[in-house]
């Protein structure tokens, strides 16, 4: 008798792979007393400093870490208003020296060359990066406009472009456009990569992110996705082997909120042909447990012991 392995998927990605509530409220606890430090120093009030969130945190793709001890990082961007003159450096070293006069952060700050790190030892860190608005005349007909953009530090004391909101607007589009399958499909495979990688080995998640939301399959009906999520997981990883299996050499891969820049840049061409030959290796075996319809703990083989046993 065919297995609908639905009910399994729900509480996989309802249950087990959503950060607790519980580390959500110290993530918030821990921003809240961020936001209370930098409003109330002095420094900062010339700055105009306005502090979000990117990455999976902001676009609501997180995942529990793998291992009990592996901290989640939460990725912030503070907005300064800077003089053009200072480098990445200066602005760091001094972030780092404004946020140490507090005593609780004091201790919690963790060395990082491109962002200021404060460390929840076993439990998350933040990742606080500065980033300098940039005035940019902008002409739209016979009109003069400044655009305002952002630079962030970049790896040798410099700075470059960035557009961290307009990525998590991205993907809330992905989300619209498939009905809620790009986000299911993002932290299912986001659990699957750190099963079967090491983590220096693992694709960066602003690039699987980027990767995922080009081959999730779309829905048309304008409502939640009605498929199951084992179906889109195998149109999704077809796509993906289809995407890459022909590609010898290290992809660009384009920021979908910053065309000018290539994701894939520090991508080492021997962790792209694992991951090529992953993909390929996942897909093929997600296929057989799909059209087998038997035993729903096989998905264990794809998303390790997390996966659950009962729905």
């Amino acid at each position: 008798m065919a297995v609908d392995y639905q009910p399994w998927f729900n509480r996989f990605i309802g249950d087990v792979l959503p950060l607790d509530a519980t580390r959500v409220e110290r993530i918030d606890g821990a921003w809240r007393h961020l936001l209370q430090v930098i409003a109330g120093d002095s420094a900062f009030r010339g700055l105009r400093p306005q502090i979000v969130a990117q990455g999976s945190y902001a676009a609501g793709t997180a995942i529990r870490p793998l291992g009990k001890q592996d901290e989640f990082d939460v990725d912030l961007v503070i907005k300064l208003t800077l003089r053009k003159s200072l480098t990445s450096t200066d602005v760091l070293d001094w972030l780092r020296g404004r946020l140490a006069l507090d005593r609780t952060l004091k201790s919690r700050l963790v060395p990082h060359p491109r962002c200021v790190r404060v460390s929840y030892a076993g439990d998350f860190h933040l990742d606080i990066v500065p980033a300098r608005r940039v005035s940019t005349p902008l002409q739209i007909g016979r009109t003069t406009t400044n655009l305002i953009r952002l630079k962030v530090p970049d790896r040798v004391g410099g700075w470059r472009f960035s557009n961290p909101e307009a990525f998590v607007g991205w993907c809330k589009r992905q989300d619209v456009r498939t009905g809620g399958d790009f986000s299911r499909m993002v932290m299912m495979l986001k659990r699957w990569r750190d099963n079967r990688s090491p983590e220096k080995a693992r694709v960066r998640s602003i690039v699987f992110t980027t990767l995922i939301g080009r081959a999730v399959p779309s829905w048309s009906d304008g409502t939640y996705s009605r498929r199951s999520d084992a179906r889109v997981l195998v149109a999704t990883l077809q796509r993906l082997n289809q995407q890459l299996r022909a590609i010898t050499a290290v992809p660009i891969v384009r920021n979908p909120s910053l065309r000018s820049e290539n994701l894939a840049r520090t991508w080492t061409r021997s962790d792209f042909v694992q991951f090529r030959t992953q993909i390929n290796e996942a897909w093929r075996l997600a296929a057989y447990i799909h059209k087998a319809r038997e035993n729903p703990a096989a998905w264990r083989a794809l998303f390790g012991k997390t996966f659950p046993l009962a729905p």
